[in-house]
């Protein structure tokens, strides 16, 4: 896992946890490097996207819940965000950086 820390226009700084293994941790660690140089706001970390009666429906690693955008470390993540009418994507992929802004 990766925590961001927060800064006036950004996120400021990374810190490496090894709790993730090799690839995933270098996928999260380019995707925050991406969303960094892209000036994108800091996202809220460790989300969890409740449902409609309150329970939680899914886990982000990294979540813009006033975009409803999410970055999820698991696939099958991606279809309970999108059930709740969220976007969500994995660090493999790009970040939908049009979106964030």
């Amino acid at each position: 896992m990766c925590v961001c820390f927060e800064a006036e226009g950004g996120i400021r700084d990374l810190v490496r946890s090894r709790g993730l293994g090799d690839v995933y941790k270098r996928q999260v660690q380019d995707r925050i490097r991406e969303l960094s140089e892209a000036s994108v706001p800091p996202p809220e970390v460790g989300f969890e996207l409740l449902d409609q009666d309150g329970r939680v429906a899914g886990e982000a690693e990294l979540a813009w819940p006033e975009r409803r955008i999410a970055m999820v470390l698991d696939e099958h993540q991606i279809a309970l965000f999108e059930e709740l009418g969220w976007r969500a994507f994995t660090p493999d992929k790009g970040a939908p950086l049009n979106e964030l802004r």
